[in-house]
């Protein structure tokens, strides 16, 4: 990426192993930005997570 990028995850509280897995590529992959839920409270909830978090995208 050319550093000026975000790429942007959103876990709904699942219960595999995608977190993990998240966390360790960040490690190398700064641009990758994570936003963790406690559980799945459906998409309208997460857009609205989303907007507040970007709110100019």
């Amino acid at each position: 990426m050319d550093g000026n990028s975000e790429v942007i995850f959103i876990n709904d509280g699942s219960y595999d192993a995608s977190l993990e897995i998240l966390i360790k590529l960040r490690l190398s992959h700064p641009e990758i930005k994570i936003i963790s839920l406690s559980r799945n409270f459906g998409h309208r909830y997460i857009s609205d997570v989303f907007s507040s978090h970007y709110p100019t995208w």
